[in-house]
């Protein structure tokens, strides 16, 4: 039995840890899976700064333009924002900081958990890209 339940949590990428700490659906392992891939990758020192991309989704374009109002205040760059075909509206906010695994899991943590904070939006995840010369 204890091995069904082991295996259940490695199939579900952990999410039930996640959930339990910040009711977040992003896994920390994930995460860290990721930093080992930019580890082998060139142009990506994660002992550097690199650009972090967060996205927001909406159905209505008014809460994304409070939570850019309300990051741009506290450091965040606006990116873009657009319309896809099926209507919904997606805001992609942007910092130039150094992060590591850890960091990066509590910063998706928190934005998932402001985003729920704005009716019908939810907090998409996150990209990096090198740092803009």
């Amino acid at each position: 039995m204890k091995r069904f339940f082991t295996t259940v949590f490695m199939l579900f990428g952990l999410v039930a840890v996640a959930h339990a700490q910040s009711d977040s659906p992003f896994d920390y392992e994930k995460v860290a899976g990721a930093f080992e891939q930019m580890k082998t990758t060139p142009g990506f020192d994660t002992s550097k700064p690199l650009q972090w991309g967060f996205f927001f989704i909406s159905t209505k374009r008014a809460p994304l333009l409070e939570i850019s109002k309300k990051l741009q205040s506290s450091g965040y760059q606006y990116v873009e924002e657009h319309q896809d075909e099926n209507g919904k509206f997606w805001l992609q906010l942007a910092k130039i900081e150094i992060h590591t695994p850890k960091s990066l899991h509590k910063r998706n943590s928190e934005l998932f958990l402001f985003a729920k904070k704005f009716p019908g939006v939810v907090y998409d995840g996150w990209d990096v890209t090198r740092q803009p010369k």
